[in-house]
């Protein structure tokens, strides 16, 4: 019984090519659509240069949200006050928590203001 099982597998399998190489053609267009979709989703950080002493990866707007982090203001009253969405307002900081490698408001500062005292410091005091 076991053998006419893997007999009538065996027929089923390689008794009509066209499934398998229908199969086949069907995995690799699979496998081509999960790069692509992988590839396209993934965002590159931001290649922006260093402006007023601030982190140089974060944009102009996502710099604007962190002054109003920095002075204490909610996620509500940063959106009232740019004219976005509470939703938009979430993102960027998202986006600033991500690319300063923080998971906190008061991290974010923190390090901001670390980045700008040292670029100060070395303004004032030149090496060589």
């Amino acid at each position: 019984m076991v053998i006419l099982k893997l007999f009538e597998y065996h027929l089923i399998i390689l008794g009509d090519k066209k499934f398998l190489y229908g199969g086949i053609i069907a995995a690799l267009f699979l496998g081509l659509g999960f790069f692509l979709a992988k590839k396209s989703f993934t965002r590159p950080y931001s290649q922006e240069t260093p402006r007023n002493n601030t982190h140089p990866v974060l944009s102009s707007r996502e710099r604007e949200i962190l002054s109003l982090i920095e002075t204490g203001k909610t996620n509500q009253e940063i959106a009232d006050a740019l004219f976005v969405s509470i939703n938009t307002v979430k993102t960027h900081i998202k986006n600033i928590f991500e690319k300063l490698e923080v998971n906190s408001r008061a991290h974010a500062v923190a390090k901001i203001k670390n980045h700008q005292n040292t670029a100060i410091n070395s303004k004032n005091h030149p090496i060589g």
